[in-house]
């Protein structure tokens, strides 16, 4: 996988029309922003991976009431969505992606009460604050990429924050999951192990975009 991209790399540095120009990472916002979004779908994902075997193999939910369980989680992106227009506009980027990601990891501290029988009220609220973070914080996410490159091209830029953010959530879910293998007491360790892991990646980005994220 290495030699492909490396051979990707090498390829698109000597074509004169390349599909990635190299150029692009010469931004710090573009290269800031593209972790960001590879940090919140990899913790997001991978985590609601191990959430679904938690509600119904742990707290022996049936599949339409863990499915109903997860509702929070769309209406925490529902709310933040509402509200990062209105934000971005008043204050830009930056503070949005910053309090967005600082609301995603105190989510993730939510999670470290998981046990064989936390009741679902104490679920809600992390259930409901994690999708608020990375709700402000993916908007100003995409603005802040699409202002950092040449309008000609934004869809290029566009391009290869789907990429890496598929790829992460992709990771995330193979990673993740693979430490929920063995049974009940696998998956109350995995939570807690990709809690840790979500925390410690949103706050090195969280100090990264505060140093050096322009607005």
């Amino acid at each position: 996988m290495l030699s492909c991209w490396l051979s990707f790399l090498i390829l698109e540095k000597k074509v004169k029309f390349p599909m990635l120009p190299l150029h692009l990472f010469q931004s710090a916002n573009f290269n800031l922003l593209l972790s960001v979004g590879a940090v919140l779908n990899g913790a997001y994902y991978g985590t609601i991976f191990i959430l679904s075997l938690y509600l119904q193999n742990v707290l022996h939910y049936p599949s339409l009431s863990a499915g109903l369980a997860f509702l929070p989680l769309t209406a925490g992106f529902v709310i933040s969505n509402l509200l990062s227009g209105r934000i971005i506009n008043k204050f830009g980027i930056r503070r949005p992606i910053l309090i967005g990601l600082a609301m995603f990891a105190i989510g993730f501290c939510g999670l470290f009460i998981t046990k064989a029988d936390t009741p679902y009220w104490q679920l809600f609220i992390p259930f409901l604050v994690i999708p608020m973070g990375m709700g402000l914080a993916v908007p100003s996410m995409t603005t802040g990429i699409l202002a950092s490159v040449d309008k000609s091209l934004s869809g290029t830029a566009s391009a290869a924050l789907n990429t890496v953010r598929q790829t992460s959530g992709a990771i995330g879910v193979a990673s993740f999951g693979a430490m929920a293998v063995g049974g009940g007491y696998a998956i109350l360790h995995a939570i807690t192990i990709t809690a840790v892991i979500a925390i410690t990646f949103t706050f090195l980005i969280l100090c990264l975009c505060f140093k050096y994220l322009k607005a």
